[in-house]
């Protein structure tokens, strides 16, 4: 077995871009440590992931009383506050964990990053949470994880008896195995597309959506 395989990753900060991840690396396998501190945000992924914890990473006593350290990744998106990000860049790196990634405003945030040990540096416009999940399932940039041999990504139009229906109201994960990680739409010809990642139980679908997924290959064979 390959040992730079990652098993175990931290997340910190469950906004939209950290929530998209953990949920991504969750079903693939790996063993997601899920922090935030607002409870609502952990309340929406404790199902889904390893572990869920309302604690403050920036605070290295959490992350030890975690095994943060044991973690072979952490993907930092504590929010706005840039000093908490340095802080929880510096201690993640001081911690020996060997993948730090996180993100940055500007090219001079970057480089300070990177200095107190960033490994990788993400643009906020550029790197939405989708597309980090997708470079870690399929190794674009970083051997992350590899998709297992039973389970897709797949883009799938949504059918139109599911159109004016939620996400909740369908209950497509646990009905069918399938877990919804973006639905791009298009609000006419011509008209640039929308790309929402990892939406939540009361996003109301629409004609025309396409709705990228993650399932076993069994779950996609029985969908016809």
């Amino acid at each position: 077995m390959d040992d730079r395989r990652i098993r175990r990753v931290v997340v910190a900060g469950l906004g939209r871009f950290g929530r998209a991840a953990a949920l991504a690396l969750a079903d693939l396998g790996v063993d997601v440590i899920a922090l935030d501190t607002d409870p609502r945000a952990i309340e929406e992924v404790k199902e889904q992931v390893g572990l869920a914890a309302e604690a403050d990473a920036t605070v290295k006593s959490v992350l030890l009383d975690l095994e943060a350290n044991k973690a072979d990744a952490i993907i930092i998106g504590v929010g706005e506050s840039f000093e908490a990000n340095v802080l929880l860049t510096a201690t993640a790196a001081e911690m020996g964990i060997r993948t730090v990634i996180t993100r940055a405003r500007s090219s001079r945030q970057k480089a300070i990053l990177e200095k107190v040990g960033a490994t990788r540096v993400l643009y906020p416009e550029q790197d939405a949470g989708r597309r980090l999940a997708n470079s870690l399932v399929y190794g674009d940039a970083i051997e992350f994880v590899n998709l297992p041999e039973n389970h897709s990504l797949r883009d799938l139009p949504l059918p139109a008896r599911y159109a004016g229906k939620t996400l909740a109201e369908l209950g497509l994960r646990r009905a069918q195995g399938l877990t919804v990680i973006a639905v791009t739409r298009q609000a006419g010809p011509g008209a640039p597309r929308e790309v929402v990642p990892v939406p939540d139980g009361g996003f109301r679908l629409e004609a025309g959506d396409v709705l990228s997924v993650i399932a076993s290959n069994e779950a996609f064979t029985k969908l016809g």
